[in-house]
């Protein structure tokens, strides 16, 4: 009987040993935690208390911004999986006004044209690291006016990218540069950069954007450059640089600078001097406008007499390019109106106008930026 009893004593203590819970108190509270927005329970092993807890995301975002001409150097930021570029291609600068002696026909310089828009993301494990980033320079080395003369062609703006020693992930064309003033003469707009290649000099006649695009005279779809038709309005581009305005020879009125939804605007052309009526002045053309898709509405062109451009061309930023410069006034007493500088991100320089003895030089083109997040 008693080592019946021993056994049975022995066994209940084996059950409620094998049935204690795990820590200091026996039978510890639960509290109330839901299974959503990211609650949990955390267990304390020293009190033997449970909690309730929230469970972040903790991800970081790693950003650089470029809103200068440079290079730069951008290492994968620590556990990032996922890299995305934005580039903007920089402006051409303004082409020079001509100037000669007073009642006489002085052309303006076409308005210089504006840089692309190139975007990416990638899986940062297909990338080369660090990468290069360049932001290119916005064309400021010519478009000097004409001392009875002819001005001087505008220079183009430079290529933005994103590389690894030979190998290029990334591309944004710079801008045109507007061609030179001449008496009697048409003077065309740069052209726009594209997602492949820079923009040229405005021509007297039609000229062809960046490539991808292959048609001359034709407004910029998807990643093509604007193209630019001699005297006339710039051209509108999606995601490539506009074109900037030209200078006609039959009126001498600046026209407009196209303008772009997503890359830089072309600057306004300079004002001259009416060749069928020597001594007729006329003001330069308005700037394009980014995120439009209408040319002008931007940056003031200079008045007549020799008025600058009256506004610069406005700052581009992470949602769109830079705005053209207005081109300057035509002068038939003095010196040509300059043409206004365009804003940074890509926008183009405007015209110089043209003047008596000397012409108005050409605006600067805005330089190009970069952008890069990681996460």
């Amino acid at each position: 009987m008693r080592v019946r009893l021993a056994v049975l004593i022995a066994l209940v203590l084996c059950a409620r040993a094998s049935s204690a819970p795990v820590g200091p108190v026996e039978y510890p509270q639960i509290p109330t935690c839901a299974d959503s927005s990211g609650q949990h329970l955390n267990y304390n092993s020293t009190t033997g208390a449970f909690s309730c807890g929230t469970t972040t995301s903790g991800t970081i975002v790693t950003v650089n911004s470029y809103t200068a001409s440079g290079t730069n150097s951008v290492s994968q930021a620590t556990n990032s999986t996922i890299a995305c570029i934005k580039l903007y291609g920089s402006g051409g600068q303004g082409g020079g006004g001509s100037g000669a002696a007073a009642l006489t026909a002085k052309g303006g310089g076409g308005g210089g044209g504006a840089g692309a828009r190139a975007f990416g993301c990638f899986r940062s494990s297909d990338l080369t690291w660090p990468l290069s980033i360049v932001t290119g320079a916005g064309g400021s080395a010519a478009g000097t006016g004409g001392t009875n003369a002819a001005g001087a062609d505008g220079s183009n703006g430079a290529n933005s990218t994103a590389a690894n020693g030979a190998t290029t992930y990334l591309l944004a064309g710079g801008g045109g540069g507007g061609r030179r003033g001449a008496s009697a003469a048409n003077s065309g707009g740069g052209t726009g950069g594209g997602t492949a290649a820079i923009g040229v000099v405005g021509s007297t006649g039609n000229a062809i954007g960046g490539a991808p695009q292959n048609t001359t005279a034709t407004a910029g779809i998807a990643g093509q450059g604007a193209g630019s038709g001699g005297g006339a309005n710039g051209l509108n581009a999606e995601y490539g640089g506009a074109s900037g305005g030209g200078s006609p020879s039959t009126a001498g009125v600046g026209t407009l600078g196209g303008s772009s939804m997503f890359g830089g605007s072309g600057g306004g052309g300079g004002g001259g001097i009416d060749n069928t009526n020597p001594g007729n002045s006329f003001a330069g053309g308005n700037g394009g406008l980014s995120q439009t898709y209408a040319a002008g509405g931007g940056a003031s062109g200079g008045a007549i007499n020799g008025n600058s451009g009256i506004q610069t061309g406005a700052d581009g930023s992470s949602l769109k390019g830079g705005g053209g410069g207005g081109g300057g006034g035509g002068n038939n007493a003095a010196t040509g109106g300059a043409g206004a500088n365009a804003g940074k991100c890509g926008g183009g320089g405007g015209g110089g106008g043209g003047g008596t003895n000397t012409g108005g030089k050409g605006g600067n083109g805005g330089d190009g930026c970069a952008y890069v997040w990681q996460w």
